[in-house]
């Protein structure tokens, strides 16, 4: 390979972040909040005496715009869009931390045909970096207004609990171990997810496996399973490749296969971390 030339700057890797759910039962998520949902509890009282709400709580605020948008005309579209984007990114840190809270701003370019060329972190005070990150790559997938030029915008992401905890799977017996097994193939994880970075530098994103697994521990199959599949196929090839040939400890007081989910969260930031 040739050298760089003098005086020019070397590419930043990115940082790699990965996150990781308890092995657990197979479940289906639903979504916390529906018509007939709001309207049984509209006697309740929720947090600091304001109406029941037993879903997380989503703002978005584009708080300044310059450029051809203005930040109100944003801010309508924005709201729409990244509601529920930035609702599974905080609903996956909430079942890791049922208290967590806080604002994440984003530094965000709109081109003049709305799509976003750059959504970048600025400050948080949200206690989990992949959330942030998660919700600063969902950003750079929206369709905002167009406009006769580009347009740099600040925009904040206020997330907060809602009245009800965010459902958490049950795990299967022997999950601490079973974890522990599986996180040893993380630097094999990473490289699969880090190699294509480079191609597809908006890659990221949940990703739910499947395993079928016999009593003595030797993975009888695992797949790629859940409603949102991961949006790079050859990183799932590549982490089912690796999990395949994985052997995981014997399964205590069980005499046939059994199945369970293990579910990994894929992020990239550069280095270095947000400061808060």
């Amino acid at each position: 390979m040739g050298e760089a030339p003098a005086g020019s700057p070397l590419p930043v890797a990115p940082r790699v972040l990965l996150v990781d759910e308890t092995p657990h039962y197979a479940v289906h998520w639903r979504p916390q909040e529906s018509p007939d949902a709001q309207h049984a509890h509209t006697k309740k009282r929720g947090r600091h005496g304001r109406p029941f709400h037993p879903a997380p709580g989503v703002i978005v605020d584009v708080v300044d715009a310059r450029g051809g948008a203005p930040a109100a005309k944003l801010q309508r579209v924005a709201r729409d869009a990244g509601y529920w984007p930035f609702r599974r990114c905080y609903e996956e840190g909430l079942r890791r931390d049922q208290q967590l809270a806080g604002k994440v701003s984003l530094d965000v370019r709109v081109a003049a045909a709305g799509s976003v060329e750059r959504s970048t972190p600025t400050g948080t005070t949200l206690r989990d970096d992949s959330v942030v990150a998660c919700v600063a790559r969902e950003a750079r997938s929206f369709s905002l207004p167009p406009s006769e030029s580009l347009t740099d915008a600040a925009v904040d992401v206020t997330l907060s609990p809602g009245d009800e905890p965010v459902p958490v799977a049950r795990p299967v017996p022997n999950a601490d171990r079973l974890r522990e097994a599986l996180r040893a193939s993380w630097p094999a994880i990473e490289q699969c997810y880090a190699s294509e970075l480079t191609s597809h530098p908006d890659a990221g994103g949940h990703m739910e496996l499947h395993f079928r697994v016999t009593s003595g521990g030797e993975i009888v199959e695992v797949a790629e399973e859940g409603d949102r599949r991961f949006g790079d196929v050859q990183v799932s090839r590549c982490v089912l490749g690796v999990y395949r040939t994985t052997r995981l400890p014997a399964l205590e007081n069980a005499t046939r296969e059994r199945d369970f989910v293990y579910g990994l969260h894929f992020e990239s930031v550069p280095d270095p971390a947000v400061q808060r």
